[in-house]
């Protein structure tokens, strides 16, 4: 479960491989597998494809100040910083 865990984090959104730009100008994506009607390549201009790649990244969890949203609660605890001291 690890292992798949960690492939599915690591793995791209996009297989670069695939991934061309034509004479023309647009971005071409070949597909894995066509469609049902034939269809083997995507073209997308250049915004429109910035602009779905863009959706496929997940927010950042970090606030404006830049600390980890996970640490924003955490208060220092009285009783264990006088065990610490104590234990010094």
């Amino acid at each position: 479960m690890g292992k798949l865990a960690r492939e599915a984090i690591t793995r791209p959104a996009l297989c670069l491989e695939r991934l061309s730009t034509n004479a023309a100008g647009p971005v071409v994506y070949e597909l894995k597998n066509p469609f049902r009607v034939g269809t083997t390549h995507v073209l997308f201009s250049p915004q429109a494809f910035i602009a779905r790649t863009a959706a496929l990244v997940p927010r950042p969890r970090v606030n404006l100040t830049g600390t980890p949203a996970d640490t924003q609660n955490v208060t220092p605890n009285p009783t264990v910083a006088k065990c610490i001291k104590a234990n010094v």
